[in-house]
């Protein structure tokens, strides 16, 4: 009895230890059940992902879209069959609907028998270190472009094709205005139907507004 009762205290303490580090951290820690519902969320995942302790406790992992569920569900089985998880890059979405990037180390959680009974992860949000890497590879591929090719005409037509491989985009269309006659003129391009016009006036476009605004501008009308 004596030996049972050190082995529960021994037990107790080392949850509360657990505990006392997973609400410290300054990194989100989370922890999910067998059924992959959630027993824990420290107050670091409140602020990376914006969902409260009392929104998620006792509920499927919120951060987890739809269509990243089967990726998810795969690396969840493998931490339940006891394999720990380091540094696993993936894409999770906020509570206001941006997506973010994350490296996540997992390891699976055992009960007093020491069967597997959950999993404890720790998720640092490397959104912004993965854009910067982006962008550096993105000038680095560009600069080549300049570097091997040898008028401008060349450079129009090659970076298109870069852009959409890169950011994956349907289509990339590079336009340049024609001061003459006040149109933008399409001079590079990748997915365009062949009936789109490559002259349009500078005035009737979404492109020609962000022309004369000097302003970027977004939208999910592709026909603009």
């Amino acid at each position: 009895i004596n030996a049972r009762k050190q082995s529960e205290d021994g037990l107790q303490q080392n949850n509360e230890m657990l505990l006392a580090i997973i609400l410290s951290s300054p990194i989100a820690i989370v922890t999910l059940d067998f059924e992959g519902l959630v027993k824990s969320w420290n107050p670091a995942a409140e602020k990376v992902f914006g969902w409260t302790e009392a929104e998620v406790i006792g509920k499927p992992n919120p951060i987890v879209p739809m269509v990243k569920w089967p990726e998810f569900k795969a690396y969840f089985d493998k931490v339940l069959d006891g394999l720990a998880l380091s540094r696993v890059e993936v894409r999770r979405e906020r509570k206001d609907g941006q997506f973010i990037d994350l490296s996540v180390t997992t390891a699976p959680l055992h009960n007093a028998r020491g069967e597997v009974s959950g999993m404890i992860g720790v998720l640092a949000d490397i959104t912004e270190r993965k854009r910067a890497g982006e962008q550096r590879e993105t000038v680095g591929m560009i600069s080549q472009l300049f570097l091997t090719l040898d008028s401008l005409e060349e450079i129009y037509k090659a970076l298109p094709g870069v852009l959409s491989v890169r950011f994956q985009f349907p289509f990339v269309a590079i336009t340049v205005v024609d001061d003459t006659t006040q149109e933008l003129v399409v001079v590079g391009s990748v997915g365009l139907p062949t009936s789109a016009p490559h002259r349009i006036p500078i005035d009737q476009s979404l492109s020609g507004t962000a022309v004369l605004s000097g302003q970027p501008i977004a939208t999910s009308d592709v026909s603009q």
